[in-house]
């Protein structure tokens, strides 16, 4: 499981933004916000694909520099539900 500064990442964490995300922009916006939470420096990771489907945005985002395992999967809803699955 990765880890990030010491702490752990769960395979899944979840919560909601209460906020309308209606474009993959924001989907990203929020999973950038997400990777800042776990301690992730704006120039410590990059967004390495991003898709939606079934009413879900799902962003993958690379920990720098670049090793097998170093990423998180975030799943962002249009409600604003976001969850963060380990890497993949």
């Amino acid at each position: 499981m990765p880890t990030d500064h010491g702490r752990e990442v769960s395979d899944i964490e979840q919560h909601s933004t209460e906020v309308q995300v209606t474009s993959i922009e924001q989907a990203i916006a929020l999973a950038e916000l997400e990777v800042h939470k776990l301690g992730w420096k704006k120039d410590e990771f990059k967004v390495i694909s991003s898709d939606f489907q079934g009413g879900v945005w799902r962003v993958m985002i690379e920990r720098l520099p670049s090793t097998p395992g170093a990423h998180v999967v975030i799943e962002v809803t249009s409600d604003g539900k976001v969850t963060v699955l380990g890497g993949a």
